[in-house]
């Protein structure tokens, strides 16, 4: 997700006439998720607190800083980026919510992502060669139910 929240603050700054070689090529311009983060510049800083804390993620688990936080956070923590306050809205709206409808509740965004994590965890762990569940320096979140839990790594290491 760092890359991924990296390329969507590129477009947002793309979007907003900031040119920088340290910008990603513009991709994902009409995604719900990228263009909510260009909406308002609550949403921006949002994302942009995002990008930092799963930097800091990485960094905790004893994995170097991702190449794309290195390539940006200079450049979306500048002046020139922060006088987007003035170009942009500044109302908070909740982010869009990018999966099935099955998943679509009433309640959280943080819940509807939890559900629809632990769906694809247990679709994965179903598969003929099932994919490996493990939280490395972490512990396994409490909300994830995991049908099968046999196979899945459940402690930090």
């Amino acid at each position: 997700m760092i890359l991924e929240s990296g390329q969507m603050l590129s477009a947002v700054l793309h979007r907003h006439g900031i040119e920088d070689d340290r910008l990603y090529k513009l991709t994902h311009k009409n995604h719900p998720s990228t263009l909510w983060a260009g909406d308002s510049f609550q949403h921006f800083e949002w994302l942009t607190e995002l990008f930092f804390w799963l930097n800091k993620q990485r960094t905790a688990r004893g994995k170097p800083s991702h190449k794309t936080f290195d390539r940006l956070w200079k450049l979306v923590t500048t002046d020139v980026v922060w006088d987007l306050v003035d170009a942009m809205d500044d109302t908070w709206t909740p982010p869009p919510l990018c999966m099935p409808d099955e998943f679509k509740t009433d309640v959280s965004p943080s819940h509807c992502y939890r559900n629809y994590y632990t769906a694809k965890c247990n679709e994965w762990l179903s598969r003929d060669k099932p994919l490996k569940i493990e939280y490395t320096g972490r512990d396994f979140p409490y909300w994830l139910q995991l049908e099968n839990d046999n196979e899945t790594e459940k402690s930090s290491r």
